[in-house]
C-alpha cells in the first residue's frame, strides 16, 4: 500500500509539472510571442495541449482526494492491481495502442506545417486507434 501511495504522489508531481508547463507556454504565447502565424494547425496544437493539461489536472485532483481518504486509497489500490482489468487491457492492446496513437498525433502536429496531408492522416489514424482500443475494452469488459 505504501508503494501505491508513493506512486500516487509521483503522479501528482508529474501532473502538476505538466500543467505548469502548459500554463507557462500559454502565457508566453499570449504575451511575448510576436509575429506567430495563427492558423488551424497552431490552434489544434494549443487545444491539444490544453486538453491534456485539463486531464492531468483532473487526475491530480482525484489522486489527492484518494490520498486523503483511506477507503478511496484501498479501492484505488484494488482497482489498480485488479487481475481481471489487467487481462482485459492486455487483450485490448492497452496501454501500448494509446502510447503509439499519442505519438502519431504528436508527430502529426509537429510536421503539420511541412506536410499538411500527413498531419491529417496521422491525427485521423491516431484518433481511430484510440477509439478502436476503447471500444474493444468496453466490449471485453462486458463479456468477461
Amino acid at each position: 500500500m505504501e508503494a501505491y501511495k508513493k506512486e500516487l504522489r509521483s503522479r501528482i508531481v508529474i501532473g502538476r509539472l505538466f500543467a505548469l508547463m502548459v500554463i507557462a507556454v500559454g502565457i508566453y504565447d499570449t504575451f511575448f510571442a510576436d509575429g506567430v502565424v495563427e492558423d488551424h494547425i497552431t490552434s489544434f496544437q494549443k487545444g491539444m495541449l490544453t486538453g491534456i493539461a485539463f486531464v492531468a489536472i483532473f487526475y491530480v485532483i482525484r489522486s489527492q482526494a484518494t490520498l486523503k481518504d483511506e477507503q478511496k486509497l484501498r479501492l484505488g489500490y484494488y482497482k489498480e492491481y485488479d487481475e481481471r482489468a489487467r487481462l482485459i487491457q492486455s487483450k485490448a492492446g492497452l496501454p501500448m495502442i494509446l502510447y503509439t496513437s499519442a505519438i502519431m498525433i504528436i508527430v502529426g502536429s509537429l510536421i503539420a506545417r511541412s506536410y499538411p496531408s500527413a498531419f491529417i492522416a496521422l491525427v485521423a489514424a491516431g484518433v481511430g486507434q484510440m477509439l478502436v482500443a476503447g471500444l474493444t475494452k468496453a466490449v471485453l469488459s462486458r463479456r468477461m
